[in-house]
């Protein structure tokens, strides 16, 4: 508790602690403040199940007794392993490199299996880095968690796969023995809840079992179903099924931890590749679909994104394959077919993979969800 505080005044002296600033999520850090209509709970508590309302979080290995096939792919998804203590034995060879962090005059020290941030002639009073963020794919973010439901995020973030330390994107500058930036209060429950399935009342470090985006990430507090299915109760108490939402929900749901959704209009060039959610609802594809078009159409939750461009085509073909300038009631929206290529290659020249920070060295690329005519530049945006 001595070494928390301690490191807690080294913050105060080295971080600005006026208000919290906070880094937009696109891959590794917080997201910015949201409504209150955002949070998880009010988005996925089934409409139907007023029942729900009093369930309680129970951790997704409840779940795999009676959906094996969905939890197993879960167990190897980056939505599972998306928050760790940042540990030796828990983050293994994600672990990054003790000694002096680039571009700060700050160290990272480790306490055993546990890690500490010290500024460099101040060794002796230590900050804990409690927490991991990120499953590692791209990068990972380290948090500092104080007594009084603060926390703080670190200003370098770690890329496994580059073995490099870049900026933790849209930190703001710091001087170089600021460690990162402060989080305060609902901010910082926020920023953890998209790593985690639920928090504890008065606390931010969740039960391990909550570790990662679960099942009731998604589908909400399940004790009451999983209860009704194990009593083989007639009076069964089902969860939400996704796929009779319709898009905009359920953009809604994936919105709230890959970016808020409402700020939708006016988005500038190199932001909707960054921010999946925006992106897609700028999209003609989605505003002409009838509230049918969402992320699920093309990806599996329960499992990492495809890498196998032939699943995206054949969602895409699923409404360009065949031409119709008359809205019908299985397709209640006009298609259009590629006059260059009907069959394939859509995802290219539509959605192109670009990097997500350009002139940073920041080599990581994503699909632009913003689908478009290729001839739209970036710029145009």
């Amino acid at each position: 508790m001595k070494q928390l505080v301690r490191g807690f005044n080294l913050l105060k002296r080295t971080v600005g602690m006026g208000g919290g600033v906070i880094a937009l999520l696109w891959a590794v850090g917080c997201a910015q403040p949201k409504p209150e209509t955002s949070t998880a709970q009010a988005v996925v508590t089934p409409t139907a199940q007023v029942a729900l309302v009093k369930a309680e979080f129970v951790g997704s290995a409840a779940c795999a007794g009676c959906h094996p096939a969905e939890s197993d792919l879960y167990k190897t998804s980056n939505h599972a392993a998306t928050l760790h203590d940042f540990t030796k034995s828990d983050l293994k060879k994600a672990v990054p490199p003790e000694g002096k962090i680039p571009r700060t005059q700050m160290l990272l020290k480790s306490h055993g299996d546990a890690f500490q941030l010290a500024r460099i002639g101040h060794e002796e009073k230590t900050l804990p880095i409690q927490l991991a963020m990120g499953s590692g794919k791209t990068g990972v973010t380290y948090v500092s968690v104080l007594e009084d439901q603060s926390l703080i995020e670190m200003r370098e973030s770690w890329f496994p796969k580059t073995k490099s330390w870049y900026r933790t994107p849209d930190m703001r500058p710091l001087k170089p023995t600021e460690p990162g930036i402060l989080l305060q209060g609902k901010t910082a429950r926020l920023c953890l809840s998209c790593h985690a399935v639920t928090l504890p009342d008065n606390a931010l470090i969740p039960e391990k079992k909550f570790y990662g985006v679960g099942c009731e990430s998604c589908h909400g507090a399940g004790s009451t179903h999983v209860t009704a299915m194990q009593a083989s109760s007639r009076t069964s108490i089902y969860m939400d099924r996704l796929k009779t939402w319709g898009g905009e929900k359920s953009v809604q749901l994936c919105g709230k931890c890959h970016r808020s959704v409402a700020p939708v209009t006016g988005i500038g060039a190199g932001f909707t590749n960054l921010f999946q959610a925006p992106g897609l609802m700028k999209s003609k594809c989605f505003s002409q679909s009838k509230d049918t078009l969402s992320c699920i159409t093309c990806h599996n939750p329960h499992t990492n994104t495809e890498k196998n461009e032939s699943v995206y085509v054949k969602a895409c073909l699923q409404c360009h394959s065949t031409p119709t300038g008359t809205p019908t009631v299985l397709k209640p929206f006009r298609i259009v077919v590629c006059p260059v290529n009907a069959k394939e290659k859509c995802i290219g020249c539509h959605m192109p993979t670009v990097p997500v920070r350009p002139n940073t060295g920041l080599t990581t690329k994503m699909a632009d969800h913003f689908i478009r005519k290729p001839e739209r530049s970036l710029a145009e945006k």
